[in-house]
């Protein structure tokens, strides 16, 4: 939800660093994804 609207808070900066914040904004959502993930497994696997 937060990635789709990203752009039309930055669009004064230019289209081009919009996109390249909403690229990185994945990329860093898919790390916290896969950390929280791996967080969790192993938590589980303590128990």
């Amino acid at each position: 939800m937060f990635i789709g609207s990203l752009p039309f808070f930055i669009n004064g900066a230019g289209n081009s660093s919009a996109y390249i914040l909403v690229l990185f904004d994945q990329q860093l959502m898919g790390f916290t994804l896969l950390f929280l993930l791996s967080y969790i497994i192993l938590r589980v696997a303590q128990l």
